[in-house]
């Protein structure tokens, strides 16, 4: 499940995803309150086939692509609700630019 009930009854993102994609792409998953010195750890200029961590955001990212893509609306007519995650480290980033693009398009 990606998302969860918190105490205070907002919704926050499950932790248990972030374990989970950590473990299948050998990625660190990176609180976004931390600090220290990670010069170029997000930028936009890193390619991502050299990234070795990833935030939150890039799992909201992921989750915005999927969910506007074509082949997940052909999912949600027979009810199938889980936002799957892909086999392939390329096809991660690549879906976490296009969330990315997709709201960046939507706060035009």
């Amino acid at each position: 499940m990606l998302f969860q009930k918190a105490e205070n009854t907002s919704v926050t993102l499950n932790p248990e995803i972030f374990q989970f994609i950590a473990n299948c792409y050998g990625l660190l998953f990176m609180d976004e309150k931390e600090t220290g010195n990670v010069c170029f750890a997000h930028s936009l200029e890193l390619r991502p086939e050299f990234k070795q961590s990833f935030t939150a955001i890039d799992v909201l990212d992921l989750s915005y692509a999927i969910l506007h893509s074509s082949l997940y609306s052909e999912d949600l007519k027979v009810g199938k609700l889980k936002i799957p995650i892909p086999q392939d480290v390329a096809v991660f980033w690549k879906l976490v630019q296009i969330g990315e693009e997709l709201r960046g398009k939507e706060k035009e």
